[in-house]
């Protein structure tokens, strides 16, 4: 059995590694800005684009991890699936996500059921590596963002009915990021078979 591999030469890898993080911050900063456009969340000190100097590297760096931890914890040796389209499916769920997120801001609850019940569905299609991959990523996300309200980074204006700090449909969101990264590991970075 070999390792869980990244199906690339080392210096093609930091490359392929590279232009994740840069997708990811770019991608990410733009999809927050749907949060900070909708009065869903703000910064106390914007940089710009009404957004803190930190959102670009911290999404980007959000992408590489959770691409990382679906990829050592969870893959096992699966090879390489063509998945172009899985990756397009995967970036219009999540963008959609962020839309509920917004639209739905002012009904948490029913954000969260709507977030929740429609990624069931699609990751327990895949089996249950999935189910506990998304899991992982919801409660390391939620715990990342509360972690960064306490300490002053950004603030939810939207309710925020736990001693968390975050709204109670974000887990939902998480699920969905998950769906992406696990297709983006899958599609670029397995081993070839």
């Amino acid at each position: 059995m070999r390792p869980p591999g990244i199906g690339y030469s080392p210096p093609m890898a930091f490359l392929a590694h590279l232009l994740l993080f840069a997708v990811g911050a770019v991608a990410g900063t733009a999809l927050d800005h749907l949060h900070v456009a909708g009065g869903v969340l703000r910064y106390p000190h914007p940089a710009f684009w009404r957004e803190a100097w930190f959102v670009p590297p911290l999404f980007g760096a959000a992408t590489f991890g959770f691409v990382l931890l679906w990829r050592i914890a969870f893959r096992g040796n699966a090879a390489r699936s063509p998945g172009a389209a899985r990756v397009a499916m995967g970036s219009a769920d999540f963008v959609l996500a962020y839309a509920v997120s917004v639209l739905l801001s002012g009904s948490p609850w029913i954000a969260l059921a709507l977030l929740a019940g429609s990624w069931v569905p699609m990751a327990s299609s895949a089996g249950g590596r999935a189910a506990a991959y998304g899991a992982a990523v919801a409660l390391l996300g939620v715990a990342a963002e509360s972690l960064l309200c306490h300490a002053g980074a950004f603030f939810y204006a939207v309710p925020v009915e736990t001693s968390l700090l975050v709204p109670v449909w974000l887990p939902g969101l998480y699920l969905h990021a998950s769906l992406l990264t696990r297709a983006l590991d899958e599609t670029y970075f397995a081993p070839a078979a």
